[in-house]
Parts: C-alpha cells; structure tokens; sequence
C-alpha cells in the first residue's frame, strides 16, 4: 500500500511545528530536536516560538522521502534458515534447530549455549566470523522494545533510533509486551514500570523464560540497591536512573 503524500496549502509560506509534526507524522518534540539539529532550517518568532517557511519544510521533506525510499528498496532481512535453503526450500534438519523454533535473528548469539539446548548447528562448519550469513548480519539494525507505562516515553526517546541506528517499538503493558514480540524479535528489551519495581522484575524474569527470544537481552531500569540476587543473571544491564536516549545508547553500542 502506497503512504499519502501530504498535502501543504499553496497559500501558507510559514508553519508552526504542530503543523510540521503532522505533516511528517511525528511528535512536535521530533520537529524541535531537528531544529536544534540543523537538520531544518526554522526562524524565531518574537514570542520565541519556531516558525519554518514553506520551501525550507518542502527541501526538508523531499530529503526524508528519499530515504524512505533507499530503506524500501533495502533487501529484507533472512533468517539463517533462509539464507542457507536450498531448492525445495527449508531443510528438514532446520526445524529441529533451537534458532528456527525461537525464530532468533541472530543464530549465532545461540552457539554459546550447550548442545543439549537444541541449536544442530548444521552450517557450522568454522568459527561465526568466516560465516557468510554472520557477516551479512552483523551490521544489521539492532531491534529494541521498550516496556513502559510512562506516558512521555515515546516522545522523549523519539530519537534513540536515529542516534542508535536501530528499530524501536513500545508496549506499556505486559500483554502488548507479548503480542509485539510474537512477530518482532527484539535484540534488547527494556523494561520499566514507573509505579511497581516489582511488576518490572516479574516481566523480567518471564521474557527471560520465553523460549521465542532466547538470545535478547533484558535492561531493566529500577532501583539496583533491591534487585533480587536471583534476577542478576537474567539481567543484561541495570539502570539506576531514569533512562535517557544516552544511557540506552551507551548499553546498545556497548558502551
């Protein structure tokens, strides 16, 4: 399905950033962080306010729908099932294999797991760096969801994707945690209930038994001073603050 266009008045020469924000489909925060950025160019109302003129929004926009269309014409993602099948499709010693049935993005983040956990292995014949499918995939985006009842979540990390190059999505309950993970495999998750350290540590531990993403990794922002001694293993990073689109960076890059 094609996306609209938007459609800007031929009579209007100057927006606000609600009005830039709908065009562009994103939050008025987004408008301003591009401002800030230099990204688009804005002008100063004697009010304080930001104003942006119509060619500036147009050049701006015209740049945004060309890399819309370089990501689309990316070729998908495969699966290393995919990647390895061969002419009748899948092979059959696949589907026994621990990454086919955990639907894992990155097989080889499965090899350090024991043999007994169920990853055959079959196109392992060296280490993962000389693998052809490990190289294609190593520079992939990062997948990372983010489990939160904060209200200002969204927008605040608006630009954590940019800034990590990576995908993003949001649920602010448990049963939307579940429902995006049944089709999106998140490399991290991030779990964070405003109101009940311990509602957060029990989600925690749960995403840390689903068999769907063995491989993902949990960051978990509460108070570390109460972090269960059981919970220290399943847990990948502790923020001890409330996260900003700098501490989420800095644990994504490894930092």
């Amino acid at each position: 399905m094609r996306t609209p266009v938007p459609t800007i008045s031929p009579d209007k020469e100057y927006f606000t950033t609600g009005e830039v924000a709908s065009l562009c489909a994103v939050t008025v925060d987004a408008v301003r962080k591009w401002v800030q950025a230099g990204k688009i160019r804005a002008e100063h109302t004697p009010g304080g306010h930001h104003r942006i003129q119509r060619t500036h929004l147009l050049a701006f926009m015209k740049i945004q729908q060309e890399m819309t269309r370089k990501d689309l014409k990316k070729k998908p993602f495969q699966y290393c099932w995919e990647f390895h099948a061969g002419p009748e499709g899948t092979y059959e010693g696949c589907h026994q294999c621990l990454a086919y049935q955990s639907r894992a993005r990155r097989c080889y983040e499965l090899t350090k797991l024991p043999p007994e956990a169920g990853h055959a292995k079959l196109f392992c014949t060296s280490v993962c760096e000389e693998c052809e499918y490990y190289r294609m995939v190593i520079g992939e985006r990062r997948a990372v969801l983010i489990v939160t009842d904060r209200p200002d979540a969204e927008a605040s990390l608006d630009s954590l994707a940019v800034e990590c190059d990576c995908h993003v999505r949001f649920a602010d309950s448990e049963y939307k945690c579940a429902s995006v993970i049944a089709s999106y495999r998140p490399d991290y998750i991030v779990v964070d209930f405003s109101e009940s350290y311990d509602r957060s540590i029990k989600l925690a531990t749960e995403l840390s038994k689903d068999t769907r993403i063995p491989s993902s990794k949990i960051v978990l922002s509460c108070d570390a001073k109460h972090l269960p001694r059981e919970c220290e293993h399943i847990v990948h990073a502790i923020i001890t603050d409330h996260y900003t689109v700098k501490t989420l960076v800095e644990i994504i890059k490894g930092l």
